[in-house]
C-alpha cells in the first residue's frame, strides 16, 4: 500500500501517510489545512461540527461536507 489515510472519528481530522524507504510518513497539511492524496487527488480538511470536508484536485465545485445532514 503506497498510501494510508486515518481520519480520526471524533475530530475529523484527516493524515495522509505515504510509503517512503519502506516507512510511513506523514504528510502535511497546505496553508489552508488541506492534506492531499498523492494517488487520488483527493483532498480533505475537518470543517469543524464533526464534519470532514473533501474536494479533488483543489476544485472548490467539487467540495462536500461529510457526514452529510
Amino acid at each position: 500500500m503506497p498510501e494510508v489515510w486515518v481520519i480520526d472519528r471524533d475530530t475529523k481530522v484527516p493524515e495522509v501517510y505515504l510509503l517512503k524507504a519502506g516507512l510511513y510518513v506523514l504528510k502535511a497539511p497546505d496553508s489552508d489545512g488541506w492534506v492531499a492524496s498523492d494517488y487520488t487527488g483527493i483532498e480533505m480538511r475537518p470543517s469543524g461540527q464533526g464534519k470532514l470536508s473533501v474536494r479533488i484536485g483543489k476544485d472548490d465545485s467539487t467540495r462536500e461536507d461529510l457526514p452529510a445532514p
